[in-house]
This record gives structure tokens, sequence and C-alpha cells, in this order.
């Protein structure tokens, strides 16, 4: 009887380990299932982390081109101002001032009106000597 006793005592306690390794063991899959949905997560975050600095990069490259562009355009600008600033010293070193030409420019329409009274004298006494030929 002893015996037997000791025979199902240690039954009991192989089914009652038997029972904790079947419970790691379910354990041990959830905990592996887990670890898998999470991997699948991490994966699909890097995958969009991924796309995103492919996006950055492109962005940044564009915007390098547009600003090498700009920049192009900027120092052709500035040329064109220097030429134009040099070019308008060289008008005004190689002629009389501004004030001298304005001066020059009012004394010919002045002149100009001048001769246009004298024209219009000349007309109305020509017309005056044939009325009085005329009479």
């Amino acid at each position: 009887v002893g015996t037997l006793e000791s025979f199902a005592a240690r039954l009991r306690a192989q089914a009652d380990a038997m029972c904790d390794l079947t419970a790691d063991r379910s354990d041990y899959h959830a905990s592996l299932q887990h670890s898998e949905e999470h991997r699948a997560a991490l994966a699909r975050e890097l995958e969009q982390a991924e796309h995103r600095r492919r996006a950055v990069i492109d962005r940044r490259n564009r915007l390098d081109t547009q600003n090498s562009e700009l920049e192009e355009r900027v120092a052709a600008a500035r040329q064109e101002a220097a030429a134009s600033r040099e070019a308008s010293r060289a008008i005004k070193a190689s002629g009389p001032p501004l004030s001298e030409v304005v001066e020059m420019l009012r004394q010919e329409d002045d002149a100009a009106q001048g001769l246009k009274r004298r024209h219009e004298e000349l007309v109305q006494g020509t017309r005056l000597r044939r009325s009085e030929d005329e009479a």
C-alpha cells in the first residue's frame, strides 16, 4: 500500500509537472506570437520611416536645386547691376552734368519759342501787306 501511495504521489507530481510544462509551453507560444506581432509592427514602422526619410531627401535635393538656381539668378542680377552702374558712371563721365543738359534744353526751347513767335509775326505781316495790296 505504501508503495502504491508513493507511486500515486509520483504520478500526481509528474502530472502536475506536465501541466506546468503545458502552461509554460502555452505561455511561451503566446509570448512568441506577441513577439512576432511586435516584430511585424516594428518592421512596418521601419518601412514608413524609410519612406519618410526618402521623401525628406527628395525634398532637400529639390530645395538644393532651387537654391542653386536662385543663387545663379542673384549672381546674374548683381553682375547686371554692376554693369549698369558702370555704364551710368561712364555716361556721366563722358558728358556734361545733368543740370547743364537741362539748361541747354531749356535755352533751346526758349529759342524755338522765339522762332515760332517771329514766324507768326512774319505771317501776320505778310497777310497785312496782302490785304493792303488788295485794297
